[in-house]
């Protein structure tokens, strides 16, 4: 998953991040992944007090990209998030690897 973030980072994605992550491990997760620095948006649930599949918690990660929902591509392997996303009105995508992420992405070029 790193490689792929770093890969659509490195081809000109704005890659942002919205991740239900605890208190107690998200300062690990920022130390450990200096990578995630690179991401134009890092949204950590713990850091909004919201967490998928919240409506708030998308719009929040949208904000954070300086993006409209209906220009945004979310990816995640849960079908219960992806439904909260399509409600806000993203272009929701179930995850099931990352032939799929790269499916969606060539039909926009």
């Amino acid at each position: 998953m790193v490689a792929l973030v770093k890969g659509l980072i490195g081809e000109g994605y704005s890659v942002g991040i919205l991740s239900n992550i605890p208190t107690t491990l998200a300062g690990q997760v920022r130390e450990k992944h200096t990578w995630l620095e690179d991401c134009a948006a890092v949204t950590f649930s713990c850091d909004i007090g919201l967490a998928k599949p919240h409506p708030e918690a998308y719009r929040v990660a949208v904000d954070a990209l300086s993006a409209q929902p209906k220009d945004t591509h979310f990816f995640d392997d849960r079908i219960d998030y992806v439904e909260g996303a399509s409600y806000c009105g993203l272009n929701a995508h179930l995850f099931r690897g990352i032939d799929s992420v790269r499916e969606v992405l060539s039909t926009l070029e």
